[in-house]
C-alpha cells in the first residue's frame, strides 16, 4: 500500500483497512515527531501523543469521512492534543490572556545543516533573524518551509483564515529581508527565503 497517496490511504483506513493507517503512521511518525518536540521539549509526551492520536483514529475509522489533506490534519491532531497536554501541566498559563494557543517554535543549528552552500556565518545571522520573528510567524515558516504545507493546510493547523497565514508569512519575509545583519549576505541566501512571497 505504501505506493498508495495520503488521500487514498486514509480512504481505505476509513473503509476499515488498518493497514492504511499503519502506512501513515511509518510515513508521517518522524515528521510529527520533530514538530511535537517544538511545542514540548520532551520527547516522551510527544510520542505518547502521536501514539494516543493514530489509537484513537483505529477505534473509530468510519467517523472521519473525507480527509484531503491528510498531513495537516495530522499535524492539526497532534498540536491540539499537545497543547491540551500544556494546559493540563499549567505551562501555558498567562495571566493577563488566559490559556495561550501560542507554539513557541525556535530554530536550531541542525535545521540549517542540509544547506553546504551557505556559510557558517550566514548561518548564524539566518537563525538570528528566524528567532527574532513573533512565536507565530515561526511557526508559519516552519510549517511551510521545512515541512511543505501550503497555506491553506497551515491555516487549517493554526486555526487561522489563509489570508491571515498569506500577511504572516509575507510580513515575517519582509523582516527577514530587512534584517541588517543579514543584507550583505543576501546573495547567498537559500530560495526558501525569496525575494517574493510563494503562493500555494
Amino acid at each position: 500500500m505504501e505506493h498508495l497517496n495520503d488521500k487514498q490511504l486514509f480512504a481505505a483506513f476509513s473503509q476499515g483497512n488498518k493497514e492504511a493507517l499503519s502506512v501513515l503512521f511509518l510515513r508521517y511518525y518522524d515528521y510529527l515527531l520533530h514538530y511535537g518536540m517544538r511545542v514540548v521539549s520532551d520527547r516522551e509526551p510527544v510520542e505518547e501523543a502521536i501514539q494516543e492520536l493514530f489509537i484513537h483514529l483505529m477505534e473509530s475509522p468510519d467517523r472521519y469521512g473525507e480527509i484531503t489533506h491528510v498531513k495537516a490534519y495530522l499535524f492539526k491532531a497532534l498540536r491540539n492534543r499537545l497543547l491540551r497536554h500544556l494546559r493540563l501541566a499549567g505551562q501555558r498559563k498567562n495571566k493577563e490572556t488566559g490559556w495561550s494557543d501560542c507554539i513557541d517554535i525556535g530554530f536550531s543549528e541542525t535545521d540549517l545543516m542540509s544547506r553546504e552552500k551557505e556559510k557558517f556565518q550566514t548561518r548564524e545571522l539566518l537563525l538570528e533573524a528566524l528567532n527574532g520573528l513573533s512565536w507565530r510567524q515561526r511557526e508559519t515558516i516552519y510549517l511551510r518551509y521545512y515541512n511543505g504545507l501550503n497555506t491553506k493546510e497551515i491555516a487549517e493547523i493554526m486555526g487561522m483564515a489563509n489570508q491571515t497565514v498569506l500577511n504572516t508569512l509575507y510580513q515575517a519575509l519582509k523582516k527577514i529581508r530587512k534584517f541588517e545583519k543579514l543584507k550583505k549576505f543576501m546573495g547567498y541566501l537559500l530560495p526558501w527565503l525569496l525575494i517574493t512571497l510563494p503562493i500555494c
